[in-house]
């Protein structure tokens, strides 16, 4: 908030590189607070350093056949994560070099996001306000595979905006190979294309309480 009032009190003709200043600021200071914490910080952090050891000590061979069974058997769990890793310890294999890379990334996909679907800077500062309140610990501290494959959805939302289908297939997809949560994007992007939403969103509301009553079944 503060760095908000900061920049709102400054004049400059280009809103857009006020606002970019803003993103670049907070984002960074994002990363620095994902990135350098101690594996002891986050419900998961200190768990998926076993996983990024697993993956090191891991053969390229061992990984990619892991990956094919898992979509032939469905034995398993999200094998995009340990290639990803993989990719990662190419650079170093410093789990602490890995965390500050996932935060990177995920700020990264988060700025652009809101730099596109914004234009004022108040909206900026609403923005990360309810980043800081609702998603900081969750995204910024651990559940590293659901930060990744946030990421990637957040990228491929501009491709629902350009109607370009097959990008965002891929980026939704590769998302879900991480974590499978993903998939549960792709249904967005053909929603998005439909014109007379009056009629959509009425029938939701309408189908709303059918959903409360049988979600247990």
């Amino acid at each position: 908030l503060f760095f908000g009032f900061h920049y709102s009190r400054r004049s400059d003709a280009d809103g857009n590189r006020i606002r970019k200043k803003y993103i670049k600021l907070i984002c960074f200071i994002l990363i620095l607070q994902s990135g350098l914490r101690n594996v002891a910080v986050g419900e998961d952090t200190y768990g998926y350093s076993f996983t990024f050891i697993e993956a090191k000590e891991s053969s390229w061979t061992s990984l990619f056949e892991y990956f094919i069974d898992y979509y032939k058997t469905g034995e398993g769990k999200d094998p995009g994560y340990n290639i990803f890793q993989k990719i990662i310890q190419l650079l170093s294999g410093n789990y602490q070099f890995y965390l500050f890379i996932v935060a990177v990334i995920f700020f990264c996909a988060l700025g652009n996001f809101l730099y596109k679907n914004t234009s004022r800077l108040y909206d900026l500062v609403i923005g990360f306000v309810i980043y800081s309140v609702l998603f900081y610990s969750f995204y910024s501290l651990t559940g590293i595979r659901q930060t990744l494959a946030t990421a990637f959805t957040l990228f491929s939302y501009e491709f629902i905006k350009k109607k370009k289908v097959i990008p965002f297939l891929i980026l939704v997809l590769l998302a879900s190979t991480i974590h499978k949560s993903a998939l549960i994007f792709l249904p967005f992007y053909f929603i998005a294309q439909i014109k007379k939403t009056k009629y959509f969103y009425n029938s939701i509301l309408l189908l709303f309480p059918f959903f409360i009553v049988f979600k247990e079944n």
